[in-house]
């Protein structure tokens, strides 16, 4: 039988990632998930125009911050149940955006730097942390 801990965490996880990939299925163009469903369905989903300013930026970084947000939801899954766990899951999650963030910056991986995108992740990490501490 799933501990509470495991499905909470497998939710929160699974939840961020699914909205996410909405996110970029229809709000976003010429993505990875674009050419994936492109090349293998040949299917190219309706794109959604944002055209208020606020909604832009969200649009922008919302990815990042579900991905964080997914992230860090299963390291807190993976790690020990320990004191320490839901730093060690905010601080890894929000190392590792930091890091590919970086790696984009010096074109090492392909992407888009964007320190708002490292300021998305971070807070992601840390929400992710809180809100599963409380459904606890």
């Amino acid at each position: 039988m799933k501990s509470r801990r495991s499905i909470i965490c497998l939710w929160h996880t699974g939840g961020a990632l699914c909205i996410g990939a909405l996110f970029y299925l229809f709000f976003r163009k010429e993505t990875y998930l674009h050419t994936f469903l492109q090349t293998y369905f040949q299917y190219a989903p309706p794109f959604i125009p944002v055209r208020n300013p606020i909604l832009t930026v969200l649009c922008n970084h919302i990815g990042d911050f579900l991905w964080a947000y997914a992230l860090s939801s299963a390291l807190y899954w993976i790690f020990p149940k320990n004191r320490y766990a839901a730093v060690s899951a905010f601080v890894g999650a929000s190392v590792l955006g930091t890091g590919l963030e970086l790696l984009q910056k010096s074109e090492i991986v392909s992407g888009t730097f964007d320190g708002l995108d490292i300021l998305a992740e971070i807070i992601a990490a840390g929400l992710a942390v809180i809100l599963i501490q409380r459904s606890l």
